[in-house]
């Protein structure tokens, strides 16, 4: 329901007061502005401003949004309440350029993207990896707030509650290139005994001198990424948060880490096969 309608000048500004945390806004323009001329009309600090985010089944992230469109709804994350964000009437050029990831920029050393599959409910855009100028805390225009669920969901996070912006849930984690780093990340769902499948893909050609192993916490199992792609699991009676810690690094660094891996599982349970029916 978009309540009562009014009439907006289209040669002047529009102003949209952000709140602390997600707000969900339109263009009130009937043509396309370009994100980046919001950002300079505006004059905001950026560093407390995400976005703009959209939803086609799956959430749409800021660095795959750079024109806002008439009629379409986009969410926007502000870390600070009453910050003024100015729409100014100045249409954006149509381009035919298709996006690009902002993980293809040159300066990434490799880059791994994790997607979790359960039934229709899909969460597609996580990443991890290194990169030149990153830090250990959260950096701007690398790390990304994770998106709110919607419906039936299945959502991967990286939990960060100890960075600089008031959220706690990150859909991107990027480190400095070192010897090696620990990242651990979140699957959650509200869908009852879940089944997941998590994929793993390397956007950047991962260094054949690094390794990298998947430890499902829970269960105990350990899975090398260099050689199996995929996992899947499925969520308990009583479970709708799964913790997850992936290694990456030298012989040296995993050879200090090799007594918080375990060789054998923990647990194990029977359970339907998956999918049924299933073939040879």
């Amino acid at each position: 329901d978009s309540g009562p309608g009014i009439t907006v000048n289209t040669v002047k500004p529009y102003t949209i007061v952000l709140k602390q945390g997600w707000n969900d806004i339109g263009v009130p323009f009937h043509f396309n502005v370009d994100w980046n001329d919001i950002i300079s009309a505006s004059a905001i600090d950026t560093q407390h401003v995400q976005g703009p985010h959209s939803y086609i089944g799956r959430w749409e992230y800021p660095f795959e949004n750079t024109v806002l469109r008439p009629w379409q709804g986009y969410s926007i994350y502000s870390d600070l309440d009453d910050i003024s964000l100015v729409i100014p009437a100045l249409e954006a050029p149509e381009t035919l350029q298709k996006r690009q990831p902002f993980v293809q920029r040159a300066d990434f050393d490799w880059v791994m993207e994790i997607k979790a599959r359960s039934g229709d409910a899909t969460d597609v855009s996580n990443y991890f990896g290194c990169f030149e100028n990153a830090s250990l805390k959260w950096d701007y225009g690398l790390d990304f707030v994770e998106a709110p669920e919607m419906g039936q969901y299945v959502s991967v996070y990286f939990a960060h509650d100890d960075w600089e912006l008031d959220a706690t849930r990150y859909t991107t984690d990027f480190r400095p290139p070192q010897k090696g780093h620990v990242w651990e990340f979140e699957v959650a769902s509200n869908k009852e005994h879940a089944q997941v499948k998590l994929s793993f893909r390397s956007l950047r050609e991962f260094p054949a001198s690094l390794s990298l192993k998947l430890l499902d916490q829970e269960a105990g199992v350990k899975i090398d990424l260099k050689n199996d792609s995929t996992y899947s699991f499925q969520f308990s009676d009583k479970e709708s948060v799964r913790h997850f810690t992936v290694y990456a690094g030298d012989s040296e660094f995993m050879e200090q880490h090799q007594d918080d891996m375990p060789s054998e599982a923990s647990q194990f349970e029977l359970v339907q096969n998956y999918p049924n029916p299933f073939n040879n």
